[in-house]
């Protein structure tokens, strides 16, 4: 099946952003609970929390490409003009 026409809905907006913000609360949840019973220290939560905005990112990332916002306006005019060739 052929999909490339096809752009995501709200249901996929829908999903995006409850996606994101689940995998928010589970990382700051992890965080918190692995400082509570000992396994890191201060300076290590700071450090995981500093590095929560990669994490962040890396999650958008892997969302947008499986609900299908990967694909640009611009990706259509190459793959036009290189089937033209």
């Amino acid at each position: 099946m052929d999909r490339r026409g096809v752009r995501p809905g709200p249901d996929a907006s829908r999903a995006f952003d409850l996606g994101v913000r689940s995998a928010l609360v589970v990382a700051i949840g992890a965080v918190a609970g692995l400082y509570w019973v000992g396994a890191l220290r201060l300076l290590e939560v700071a450090f995981a929390l500093f590095m929560l905005p990669v994490y962040y990112i890396v999650v958008a990332c892997l969302f947008s490409v499986w609900l299908g916002y990967h694909e640009h306006a611009s990706t259509r005019v190459y793959r036009a003009a290189s089937r033209d060739r």
